[in-house]
């Protein structure tokens, strides 16, 4: 009996060691949206620069998931800050400069003329014959085509 008062007293220490450490740990971890609160930087804003920076490939839709700290820990790497895959005051700094490169080229992009817009041809229906642009009359072709299909 003594023995089995032992390991169960073992595995109840070590049960409440476990449980305080981790209690401690996550009370002490700043989430990185409250990281990037305090910057004032938003999610998007991260990714558009990682993007522009060459780190991230995943699509820009303001979640620091997986690919996001990946692509932020290779910033990390590359530009000799601590690899924490957490963008903190640091990291912000050095890739806050992509972002205004990114900004500067959805600018360009935004005032650059579309090759959709009309041009200076004229658009006059008057112009356009559209009994010769579309067969009225069905040809002999269609008709052995249909009756094909039907049978």
């Amino acid at each position: 009996m003594n023995q089995k008062f032992i390991r169960i007293t073992n595995y109840f220490v070590f049960g409440l060691f476990v449980f305080v450490s981790m209690g401690i740990s996550t009370a002490f971890a700043r989430s990185q949206a409250e990281v990037l609160a305090e910057l004032g930087v938003s999610p998007v804003e991260v990714q558009k620069a990682l993007t522009e920076a060459g780190d991230y490939q995943g699509p820009v839709d303001g979640i620091i998931g997986r690919k996001t700290r990946q692509a932020i820990r290779a910033f990390q790497e590359k530009n000799g800050v601590k690899a924490d895959g957490v963008c903190g005051a640091q990291t912000w700094e050095k890739l806050k400069s992509y972002l205004a490169e990114a900004k500067d080229m959805d600018l360009e992009q935004s005032t650059a003329p579309s090759s959709l817009e009309p041009s200076s041809v004229s658009s006059s229906d008057d112009d356009f014959d559209y009994d010769d642009y579309y067969d009225t009359e069905p040809s002999d072709e269609n008709s052995d085509l249909k009756q094909k299909l039907v049978a």
